[in-house]
């Protein structure tokens, strides 16, 4: 599962070597010059010139400049709020832009204020079903699962079982117990019930995920290997450490199979078998 720093709270500090980078300076500058000609040559409000703004949002996030990238973003969002109205898609899009910035910042409870708003929203407007409500619950979801986790709070984890109970109700419904989609949604709710202390549920609803996902992917998947990492914590949590080593291993050797030895899929696999094994 996600960490809080490559969800929704990825620091300046986190950064630094990618600040000091000429080339990154290079590309907020160049985009900055590019917003400037599409504003004189196009208008503030066009599509174009909002989707360079965007990139430069991004790039000044990239750098850590998250002060002027929520200058720009409310921008954005005052433009989009005006022309497409407070509930179309691309505002909202922007409006979870913007709560993701005040997390990066520290500021929790406006992000989570925002996030909220948004899902309301997107459940009003686009109905429950629909993949950007879907979106909206579950990065909810992790937001309070990385803060339940980190501060050890039960109240944040039970909000985050609540929201991928409603996820995975969602995803069954669209796309059947059987896909690979349910699946994943399957291993987040099993390792929430990890983190709430409730083993033997996580245990039991993940050694379904992986037989089921072994079954219809097959053993050469990433999201095999996901669900089976999945199963090595729950183990692992249970102080079942050969079990935990086995699993965390097989993930390992399909995560060579599929990405290769370097990629941080399986990199970070890894680094886990070594906590365990030090555990």
């Amino acid at each position: 599962m996600a960490s809080m720093d490559t969800q929704l709270n990825r620091g300046p500090d986190q950064n630094s070597a990618e600040r000091s980078s000429p080339s990154r300076q290079f590309d907020s500058q160049s985009l900055e010059e590019s917003v400037e000609t599409q504003k004189k040559e196009l208008g503030e409000r066009n599509s174009n010139t909002i989707d360079t703004m965007l990139e430069l949002v991004l790039s000044y996030r990239f750098d850590g400049r998250l002060e002027e990238a929520e200058t720009l973003t409310r921008n954005i969002i005052q433009i989009r709020r005006e022309d497409l109205g407070e509930t179309h898609r691309d505002t909202l899009v922007s409006i979870t832009k913007l709560a993701e910035i005040y997390a990066e910042l520290g500021r929790e409870i406006e992000a989570e204020k925002l996030q909220l708003n948004v899902l309301e929203a997107r459940r009003k407007v686009l109905g429950e079903l629909d993949e950007d409500t879907i979106d909206s619950m579950e990065q909810l979801a992790i937001w309070y699962q990385n803060r339940g986790e980190y501060h050890n709070q039960k109240r944040d984890l039970d909000k985050s079982e609540e929201l991928y109970q409603m996820v995975l109700k969602s995803n069954t419904t669209i796309h059947g117990q059987g896909h690979e989609i349910t699946f994943e949604s399957s291993t987040n709710l099993a390792g929430i019930y990890r983190l709430q202390g409730r083993l033997d549920e996580a245990k039991k609803l993940q050694t379904g995920i992986v037989e089921k996902s072994k079954t219809v992917l097959g053993l050469e998947h990433t999201s095999t290997a996901v669900s089976i990492e999945e199963l090595a914590r729950i183990n692992h949590a249970q102080n079942r450490i050969e079990s935990a080593k086995l699993l965390q291993k097989q993930a390992i050797d399909i995560y060579k199979a599929t990405v290769g030895d370097k990629h941080p899929l399986t990199e970070e696999a890894e680094g886990e078998f070594i906590r365990i094994c030090q555990s």
